[in-house]
């Protein structure tokens, strides 16, 4: 009888120290369960912020891109009249030219070409104001 009530009592503590570990188990499963939702949640979130920074660095190379081929745009447009200019000045000054209205004609033309050259760089001013 004695060993009967040792065989119960081992028994009935197992059972409890079994139910023990299937609610600690149960309960580390729903941890486990919520702090994976919890993960994947802050996951999505996560690439859903590299995806916008993925657009926002595309839409800086593109710009980046476009200012690159403005300033070669407006470098070969500034340097198209300076080439003129330069080459009616140099004609004067080496007196290639000696009558007075052909001088004048060639000065019209310098003057003409710093007035385009003038609008250009108001042009460029106003595109400088306008990204501002």
């Amino acid at each position: 009888a004695a060993i009967s009530m040792e065989n119960a009592r081992l028994y009935t503590g197992l059972k409890e120290s079994r139910d023990q570990m299937s609610r600690w188990n149960q309960t580390l499963e729903q941890t486990v369960d919520e702090r994976t939702r919890d993960l994947k949640q802050i996951n999505q979130q996560l690439e859903e912020e590299i995806a916008e920074r993925r657009q926002v660095e595309d839409a800086l190379r593109v710009m980046d891109d476009s200012r690159r081929l403005l300033l070669s745009n407006i470098s070969h447009e500034l340097k198209t009249p300076i080439t003129s200019i330069q080459g009616f000045l140099e004609t004067i000054l080496d007196e290639v030219i000696d009558d007075p209205r052909q001088q004048k004609k060639y000065l019209r033309l310098v003057l003409n070409k710093v007035l385009h050259l003038n609008r250009l760089i108001q042009d460029l001013f106003e595109l400088t104001k306008l990204e501002a």
